[in-house]
Order: structure tokens, then sequence, then C-alpha cells
């Protein structure tokens, strides 16, 4: 949802930069679900791009913690 609402910021034929903050508290389970959703992002990029760690062998903790 909060992607949806980003991408309607900028709308089509829109020349001027936008520029879209998140404001996060520390120490919350908002910056935690955060944390994890990088996390996981990080990992299904290193699988499907062969980033970084793609050569790196995955877990079955990894491949658990994709799946939650």
């Amino acid at each position: 949802m909060e992607n949806q609402a980003v991408d309607r910021t900028h709308p089509i034929g829109q020349t001027r930069n936008v520029m879209v903050y998140r404001m996060v508290a520390k120490d919350t389970i908002e910056e935690k679900v955060m944390a994890l959703q990088a996390r996981k992002a990080e990992l299904f990029s290193s699988v499907l791009d062969g980033g970084e760690s793609g050569s790196a062998q995955l877990t079955a903790s990894d491949i658990k913690s994709l799946l939650e």
C-alpha cells in the first residue's frame, strides 16, 4: 500500500523531482519490520540476480526467512 501511495505522488508527465521521507521511530516494531524487509529484499536479489552474495550457499534459515 505504501509503494502505491509513493507511486501516486509522481504522476505521469511530472518533470520535477519528488522526495518521499519515511519516518520510523527507533526501537519500535516498525523499525524491526523495515529491517526484515530490507534483509529479505537483499536475500531475494542475491538469489535471483546473482548479486554479491549470489555465489553464497543458501541455508535452511535463509529459505525459511523468505517464506515467513
